[in-house]
């Protein structure tokens, strides 16, 4: 099979592989759920069971993605929408904007690496910046 024989949802499924593989090889995720096929806009889900931390890449009809932190706790979800926090960190970013995967999954690796490792949650990490 040639790169060319792909659909578009192929393509993009693999654009948020490629994207946010760092999540596997420096942070200890798995890939635990994909979305693909029967009309649906491709969609990951990774997951690190050591610090019960899932990370969603969810797209739309128009192939636009948004990425979610979800942090399970006791008898509590805690889930962020990266988005809502660009301006926190990266002034070139404006909150509630949708960005490329590359400059998501890019936002993610410079500016949230604690939060992805299990190291502290959003707030703590926001105080931590002040």
């Amino acid at each position: 099979m040639e790169i060319t024989d792909l659909s578009k949802n192929e393509h993009f499924l693999i654009h948020i592989i490629r994207e946010f593989d760092f999540l596997r090889y420096h942070y200890g995720y798995n890939i635990c759920g994909i979305v693909y096929g029967a009309g649906k806009v491709p969609s990951l889900s990774f997951m690190n069971f050591v610090n019960r931390i899932k990370i969603h890449v969810i797209g739309d009809e128009n192939y636009l993605y948004t990425v979610f932190i979800q942090k399970k706790r006791l008898f509590k979800i805690k889930k962020i929408n990266i988005s809502n926090y660009y301006n926190h960190f990266s002034s070139d970013m404006k909150n509630n904007t949708n960005y490329s995967l590359s400059e998501q999954s890019f936002f993610v690796k410079t500016h949230l690496t604690s939060i992805i490792s299990g190291e502290m949650w959003i707030d703590e990490l926001l105080k931590s910046l002040k």
